[in-house]
């Protein structure tokens, strides 16, 4: 009797067979795991961003799924629907058109649905496109490097005082989810946008976002962003504004359960009424949050937010939960240190500098409603030095600003505007000295406030500290003052 020998050739045909099978079962099989899973990271990332996404529907199918998904932002009355289909692993050969590897658990390519609220717009800017596409590749750990673009737009918007062209070389994004470590990190670019319309014209170049964040320990997202900007150019009826390399960074993190958080804000030039501005920097820190209040915050903000899409005024949703709302400030900010550190800004027409460090002490939501006992437990550190044209210079633009939002009498702003401007940018200046908010030594103003113990000093006097205050709450002799 002789034994029958395995050739070479049947083991390898049986090893195709075997891993043919896989391939025909696997998709089936990853189809049940990517569903039952589908849920979890959907929840997973709403909290990363902060926003609502639910799942309307889950076709499952063989080889893919269709999936209909409704995300909701905060503050914002409509939701948005993103339709995608989620291609089943563990194979998906058009990743390697991409340079990528084509072992993948699923592909899920998408795109948003316009929402009917903007479905006119939305149009005018990208015709029969969608506005947003996406493709995210999941691996077989659960992660998530996800891409999606905004296309491109050159079109031009009729509207009622005229035409407005839109040009954008359009957007491109990239993300990565890891849930093992919570994290969600990613990208976004839009190199050129520019809006044109009769008498107004806006600029913007090199755009770029960069951003990462958990939820930490307390339940809150904590991570880092930044926003930088090679240009940002606005003209209006003759007025420039031009700001060059600006850049603006945010850090948050956690220390036990009280949460910590800077911003670091630099711009390289500004250009606004023909005045150069630059370099600025402006460096602001809040350390020492209560976090279990800032939970209690966000949940009364979104309750505030609920009543508003049910139709409920703003001022009696605001009224409804304002008592709630400063209940918690006095435990949210019990422990909290808020520091400006420095601000600073270069002109051709001098500098500004300025540094601020606030605290409170001993009070807490149990502490008496006594304004007296609150003022005790202030503790403030200000300076300010400024050199005087650029002070006048600021003056200038706040008396602009006060001119276009005023309101009231006509005849009496007539009157008001008909002032030359140096008048009203000298009696406002004299009127800082004299209430002695300035000092001023060699053209250069300088202001120092201190505040412990219900003890005030402002440049060097003592002042009663409610006497002064209630005073800066009558009305202003005149329109167009500048508050100090």
């Amino acid at each position: 009797m002789t034994v029958k020998r395995i050739s070479a050739v049947e083991i390898v045909l049986w090893f195709s067979a075997f891993i043919l099978l896989l391939l025909v079962v696997s998709p089936f099989v990853l189809g049940f795991k990517i569903k039952n899973d589908y849920a979890s990271v959907v929840t997973d990332v709403s909290d990363l961003i902060q926003a609502d996404i639910q799942i309307i529907s889950y076709e499952r199918g063989f080889f893919s799924s269709n999936v209909m998904l409704n995300i909701g932002l905060n503050s914002v009355p409509f939701k948005f629907q993103l339709r995608e289909k989620i291609i089943h692993g563990p194979i998906y050969l058009g990743l390697i058109n991409q340079g990528k590897s084509p072992f993948v658990a699923a592909v899920a390519s998408g795109e948003l649905l316009p929402p009917v609220e903007l479905s006119t717009q939305i149009k005018q800017l990208f015709s029969d496109k969608s506005p947003l596409v996406y493709q995210n590749v999941i691996n077989f750990t659960g992660g998530i490097v996800s891409e999606s673009y905004i296309p491109a737009i050159n079109t031009v918007i009729k509207t009622d005082p005229g035409e407005v062209k839109v040009t954008s070389s359009g957007v491109t994004m990239t993300s990565a989810y890891s849930p093992q470590a919570g994290r969600l990190s990613g990208e976004a670019n839009m190199p050129v946008f520019s809006l044109m319309a009769e008498a107004e014209k806006i600029d913007i170049k090199d755009l770029n976002l960069n951003y990462s964040g958990i939820v930490g320990e307390n339940g809150l997202l904590i991570g880092d962003s930044m926003l930088t900007l090679g240009l940002l150019d606005y003209h209006s009826n003759g007025d420039q504004l031009s700001v060059r390399l600006f850049n603006i960074q945010t850090m948050t993190n956690e220390q036990g359960q009280f949460m910590n958080s800077q911003l670091q804000m630099n711009a390289q030039e500004i250009l606004a009424s023909d005045v150069k501005l630059g370099p600025v920097a402006f460096n602001v820190s809040v350390n020492g949050l209560d976090a279990s209040k800032l939970h209690e915050l966000q949940a009364i903000q979104k309750e505030m937010e609920q009543k508003l899409q049910q139709g409920i005024p703003n001022e009696q949703v605001t009224a409804m939960y304002a008592g709630q709302m400063m209940g918690l400030i006095p435990d949210l900010l019990k422990q909290s240190e808020i520091k400006v550190h420095p601000l600073t800004v270069e002109s051709e027409l001098g500098t500004l500098t300025s540094d601020m460090t606030f605290s409170i002490e001993g009070l807490d939501a149990s502490a008496p409603a006594d304004p007296l006992f609150i003022l005790n437990a202030l503790n403030l550190d200000m300076n300010l030095q400024i050199d005087e044209a650029l002070l006048r210079q600021m003056i200038k633009w706040e008396l602009m600003s006060n001119d276009q939002l005023a309101a009231g009498n006509e005849a009496a702003r007539q009157a008001e505007k008909a002032l030359p401007v140096d008048q009203k940018v000298n009696e406002n200046i004299r009127g800082l000295l004299d209430e002695d908010w300035l000092t001023v030594e060699d053209r250069v103003y300088h202001s120092n406030l201190s505040f412990h113990q219900g003890q005030m000093l402002l440049n060097g006097k003592s002042i009663d500290p409610v006497a002064h205050f209630m005073s800066q709450m009558a009305p202003p002799a005149a329109e167009n003052s500048v508050s100090p």
